[in-house]
């Protein structure tokens, strides 16, 4: 594997989904952004990258990840696929400052031309150096929240176990600052902790509208991802029991029991337009209305190559609509794709229900559980699939 360096001159590219992908990121563990490699053709699938930011100050390495694919052509540009697996904010994070940078070694940090390899002593430092830039930015940011030792419950707090129960939830674990829930239905996983308010961890992929939740890290969260060998979900806190018991409605009602017969797996192509992008900000999507969907219906989006699995969950919200209520021109890739889209005439609207990061979602995963060739456009699925997405993977 090759480490290599590519670039972000603000001058030059505003990269207007920068917050938003900062923003997906932080919800769902994982990001994905086609990058400009200038005249590289050598960067290959699973190469390690950093992106530094040039020409604008601070200047430094604000982001790292993986390729997710080989290089390819776009507009006349060499492009490659990043999977991000850290995303600093400039503005009021920690980067790895180009004085820092130039303590690591005597390189050319601030070539202009994107693409450029780091030679293998070189990247081992810088690796080392960014890992210690993530410990400082995660102490600063969650340090106190993971330290502090929780209070027990007062006599007159909320009875959450309870409370858990009447939305179907048992207890499985507990200790002394945390326990676990499992859905008996929907095999969900939520976590409680010892505190003197009522809350809930929910799974980082797990969007609910109306509700702002905050990162929480701790080991003890062992059935959600691992960043860093902390695990982490989304934590909600309420005032009152109430707001709880509302919460726990529209949780449950997200959660509930999915139709086989109403369940398709469309496939979505990320080098014509940004789903990722487009979902995250406007919660729902318009997509061609081919097939006959039903309002309610599931949707699993797959997204094609270079990402081959699946990204998200929607359900049908609006079918049989002549126009698209939101303008998606920014996100297209290209103005010939767009005016195709446009020109179809025919849509249904879908409504996200949460974004999924689950490597046993991946295209050799599901090809091993029924799924015979990537999806080309939408189907229903089979008994042998929807079981394991739903019920082995656990979506």
């Amino acid at each position: 594997m090759k480490t290599w360096l590519l670039t972000w001159n603000p001058e030059k590219f505003a990269w207007d989904s920068y917050q938003e992908k900062r923003n997906e990121f932080s919800q769902v563990g994982t990001t994905f952004e086609k990058w400009n490699c200038g005249k590289n053709r050598s960067i290959q699938k699973g190469d390690r990258l950093f992106l530094m930011k040039v020409n604008s100050f601070p200047k430094g390495i604000i982001a790292s990840g993986y390729a997710a694919s080989n290089v390819f052509k776009s507009d006349d540009n060499h492009m490659v696929y990043i999977c991000f697996d850290c995303i600093y904010d400039d503005k009021s994070q920690e980067i790895l400052s180009i004085q820092s940078l130039k303590k690591i070694a005597d390189f050319n940090w601030l070539k202009k031309t994107t693409g450029t390899q780091i030679p293998y002593p070189i990247s081992e430092d810088l690796e080392k150096k960014w890992k210690e830039l993530d410990s400082l930015n995660f102490m600063n940011s969650f340090g106190k929240e993971y330290v502090l030792a929780p209070s027990e419950f007062s006599n007159d707090s909320i009875p959450l176990d309870e409370l858990l129960n009447q939305y179907g939830f048992e207890k499985t674990k507990e200790n002394e600052k945390i326990n676990e829930f499992q859905n008996k239905n929907s095999k969900e996983i939520v976590y409680t902790l010892n505190i003197d308010c009522a809350n809930v961890i929910v799974h980082p992929d797990t969007y609910l509208k109306g509700y702002n939740g905050s990162v929480y890290f701790n080991r003890e969260l062992s059935a959600f991802p691992e960043n860093e060998d902390l695990h982490f979900g989304i934590k909600y806190e309420f005032e009152h029991e109430f707001e709880m018991e509302l919460f726990l409605s529209a949780f449950s009602n997200q959660c509930t029991h999915i139709d086989i017969n109403h369940t398709w797996l469309m496939s979505v192509n990320p080098n014509h337009f940004d789903h990722y992008a487009f979902l995250k900000k406007h919660k729902c999507m318009y997509s061609r209305q081919v097939f006959h969907y039903e309002v309610g219906d599931t949707i699993l989006l797959y997204s094609s190559s270079p990402v081959q699995r699946i990204m998200a969950l929607c359900k049908v919200k609006e079918i049989n609509l002549d126009h698209k209520a939101l303008d998606d021109s920014q996100y297209w890739y290209s103005q010939e794709d767009k005016e195709k889209d446009d020109e179809y005439g025919h849509y249904f609207c879908m409504e996200l229900v949460h974004f999924i990061d689950n490597d046993l979602l991946s295209f050799e995963n599901l090809k091993e559980h029924g799924l015979k060739n990537a999806p080309q456009c939408a189907m229903k699925l089979k008994k042998e699939l929807y079981q394991y997405i739903f019920y082995e993977a656990r979506i």
